[in-house]
């Protein structure tokens, strides 16, 4: 979210003083914006005694800050060690989508 506002205000800025540079970077910024927004979450784990827990690059789960700042019907967003991922589990297998989205109310109502 804020890679788009500094994008959106750095293309305004550069239109303004230089249409040139603004023509030419506008693109660019745009383009690093749509690549922060198609980020995809760590492979997350919930343990029974509530915890989550991240799985990093070496293959070994790791304990892991998770927080859910909105619950949608459509829409999940998920704070993890401090980024932000939106989450669109419609294509999730029923049941498993139930259970994310039960563990995800009871974070979300901590």
């Amino acid at each position: 979210m804020f890679a788009l506002l500094v994008t959106t205000l750095a293309t305004l800025f550069l239109t303004y003083f230089s249409p040139v540079a603004g023509f030419i970077l506008g693109p660019c910024m745009a383009l690093i914006a749509a690549h922060e927004a198609r980020r995809c979450p760590p492979p997350l784990s919930y343990v029974k005694d509530a915890r989550w827990q991240q799985m990093d690059e070496r293959a070994e789960w790791l304990p892991a800050r998770v927080q859910v700042v909105y619950l949608g019907r459509t829409l999940i967003g998920l704070k993890v060690e401090r980024r932000l991922y939106w989450v669109w589990p419609d294509s999730a297998e029923p049941h498993a989508l139930w259970h994310f989205r039960r563990l995800c109310s009871a974070e979300f109502q901590r």
